[in-house]
């Protein structure tokens, strides 16, 4: 504790974490639920400019993403081994690692297939079913059209917000 608040708490004994004995994801729903209370769906959208021609167009791209205190680097990366895909990008600005897929193809075949196996319960799901969407509209190239990008943009802005 921090000198300021063992003056104002003097009171408060602290306690040591407990250790986690395993690092490893053995059950498919306790992966659910971890996602369910720090896993995050995006939609990136990207001003982008053709060398070639100076054609300006918007890049479009999904991620995926776990958040933890680097301490549990190890399970971030037994998720990597559990799902067969993604990898860890460490912060350097803080103590934290993501667990990151930005691959269409991991998020189609292995993230999606998962959570759709074995679904979100809190109102997380609402973000899945949208990156669903935009998922499809990619998987369907829809997303090299304007209307594919707009339909893409107007689901974003329903993202990732308080319901």
């Amino acid at each position: 504790m921090s000198k300021l608040l063992k003056i104002n708490f003097s009171y408060i004994v602290p306690v040591s974490r407990p250790v986690v004995p395993s690092r490893v994801v053995q059950d498919p729903n306790w992966l659910t639920g971890y996602i369910d209370g720090e896993g995050c769906f995006f939609i990136n959208i990207q001003k982008y400019i053709y060398k070639m021609n100076k054609e300006r167009t918007d890049r479009v791209w999904l991620t995926f993403q776990i958040t933890q205190h680097s301490r549990d680097t190890l399970l971030m990366e037994s998720v990597i081994t559990y799902l067969n895909c993604g990898r860890i990008r460490n912060r350097n600005s803080t103590p934290t690692v993501d667990f990151i897929v930005n691959n269409i193809s991991d998020i189609n075949s292995k993230i999606i297939s998962f959570l759709e196996k074995y679904p979100l319960q809190s109102v997380k799901q609402m973000d899945f079913i949208d990156f669903c969407k935009a998922a499809d509209i990619i998987r369907n190239k829809k997303h090299l059209t304007v209307e594919g990008i707009n339909e893409i943009k107007f689901i974003k802005n329903g993202m990732n917000t308080k319901r």
